[in-house]
């Protein structure tokens, strides 16, 4: 039998499985599955804003797949941190904007030639480097005749971005302030980058609901591990 004296939060967040739910303001509810030390940094992030001396633009936490959740302070109705007493192995990866197939993994040939069939075949994410939501509605304006800017992805609020390199993309920084014991978000005017057709775009960060990337684009394998241990405040 457990004694609950004993039972300190860290062992219950070891003991169940890990989301946060997020309310914005436009309707969207978006659900992000998370391990436990991304859910305490997080959590402390919120905490420490609460009394934080900077004003921040957006709120930032971990996701699987090494990725980064950026969203607009001005866009957020709710936050829970949410638990489930079935635990799974691993934290998996939320597709909250429907942009990612799962790929058939290749068969491995042995030294005699013959094919050997993965033991998980199809596990392995297409994911785009960059998911952009855009604080605008949809348009439903007619382009030309059958085709709507609301039926071409291009106008749409949601951007996904593939094939693009980690020093094709800036705006974004993260610190540790000493003195208040504080991370700061770095943030320019604009976000730039080159996408997979070699076009340059400057996105004014302001207008940008969410932003979710592949974390070593904007944040090192360092400042990400002084995050999560618990270097937070």
């Amino acid at each position: 039998m457990i004694n609950m004296e004993e039972f300190s939060q860290d062992d219950f967040d070891q003991t169940v499985s890990h989301a946060i739910r997020i309310e914005l303001k436009d309707g969207t509810i978006l659900h992000y599955s998370v391990t436990p030390k991304a859910k305490k940094a997080f959590r402390n992030q919120l905490l420490n804003d609460a009394v934080s001396i900077y004003d921040k633009d957006f709120l930032w936490f971990y996701i699987p797949e090494d990725r980064l959740v950026l969203i607009n302070e001005e866009d957020i109705v709710r936050i829970t941190f949410c638990f489930d007493a079935s635990v799974i192995s691993e934290a998996e990866y939320s597709d909250n904007f429907k942009v990612f197939e799962k790929l058939p993994q290749e068969n491995e040939m042995d030294e005699d030639g013959w094919e050997n069939e993965m033991d998980d075949p199809g596990n392995e994410l297409d994911l785009p480097q960059l998911i952009i939501k855009h604080r605008r509605e949809k348009e439903d304006s007619e382009i030309v005749e059958g085709v709507t800017m609301k039926t071409e992805g291009f106008y749409g609020n949601v951007s996904c971005y593939f094939d693009m390199s980690e020093n094709q993309v800036s705006g974004f920084g993260f610190d540790f302030y000493d003195d208040v014991e504080e991370w700061i978000l770095l943030a320019s005017k604009y976000l730039q980058f080159i996408d997979e057709d070699g076009e340059e775009n400057f996105m004014r960060i302001k207008s940008l609901s969410l932003i979710e990337i592949k974390r070593s684009f904007i944040m090192s394998d360092e400042t990400l591990d002084k995050y999560l241990d618990g270097k937070t405040g």
